[in-house]
């Protein structure tokens, strides 16, 4: 895969998506952006037959070794 990239952004959540949209704004017209997003991609009936934002558990995304603090943010 020799591809060339002008920014690569991992994770579509509100941080990276913000940033991605003010970088879009600014960027070239013919820049090159790669995003990518790990996991199902449920759809909004879904979403609301099951009233959940996503199939995958929050604890799924991340390692949490302070059991003192929770990190749900979706």
């Amino acid at each position: 895969m020799d591809q060339d990239y002008d920014l690569i952004v991992v994770g579509t959540g509100f941080a990276s998506s913000f940033f991605l949209s003010a970088y879009l704004a600014r960027c070239r017209a013919d820049a090159r952006v790669l995003v990518l997003e790990r996991g199902r991609r449920d759809t909004h009936a879904w979403q609301l037959r099951h009233r959940q934002p996503a199939s995958t558990s929050p604890q799924a995304t991340f390692v949490n070794r302070h059991r003192r603090k929770q990190w749900f943010y979706t």
